[in-house]
């Protein structure tokens, strides 16, 4: 397995569709808007390949002086699913960023789901992040009127304190979320108060 840097061409030609399909309408970035964060650099994109097959993607975000990633979006897609792919993605994308302090992710806050199926997809969601070395961060937050819980996967053995990557984490998602959208931002996002 490799992952390989594509970029918002080859996202558009060989990922987007599925990125539509497995995404919500309101977990997904517009095409222009991923576009946009391409251009001016802060994300990146990924196909995930085995044996010259797509079997999935990712996309992250950074910006300039903070020292971290954020993973956007991960799949795989059904067809590979429960097969160990996404383990080794992960491992992969750790290797791969390990200029980088950390790379954290959210997940939807576990036991918080409208009904029992949803919240057994939480849990099985958290598991499989702990499994591969992510942590919790001791603080939530709500996006889009979703309450989620921070995890990080630490690349390096230096650690900073909590509150320093929580910050640095808000400016990352202030900086990539909000860019053409500020004021929807704003409306459901509590982000803002946590900047400096």
């Amino acid at each position: 397995m490799k992952l390989i840097d594509i970029d918002i061409k080859t996202f558009k030609k060989d990922i987007y569709i599925n990125y539509k399909k497995m995404f919500p309408r309101l977990e997904r970035k517009s095409y222009n808007h991923l576009k946009k964060c391409s251009e001016l650099g802060m994300s990146d994109f990924i196909e995930i390949v085995e044996n010259d097959d797509i079997i999935g993607y990712m996309i992250l975000n950074k910006i300039r002086d903070i020292e971290y990633v954020q993973l956007d979006y991960f799949a795989i897609l059904p067809k590979y699913q429960n097969k160990g792919y996404g383990t080794k993605a992960l491992e992969l994308l750790r290797k791969k960023y390990n200029d980088f302090n950390g790379i954290f992710i959210e997940v939807e806050k576990v036991g918080l789901a409208k009904n029992e199926i949803e919240n057994n997809q939480r849990s099985r969601r958290d598991n499989f992040y702990r499994n591969i070395g992510f942590i919790t961060l001791n603080y939530d937050f709500t996006l889009y009127k979703v309450i989620y819980t921070p995890y990080i996967l630490f690349t390096k053995n230096e650690r900073e304190d909590e509150k320093e990557i929580v910050n640095k984490m808000f400016k990352l998602y202030y900086t990539t979320v909000c860019m053409n959208n500020l004021k929807k931002f704003n409306k459901y996002c509590s982000f803002k108060k946590c900047l400096k």
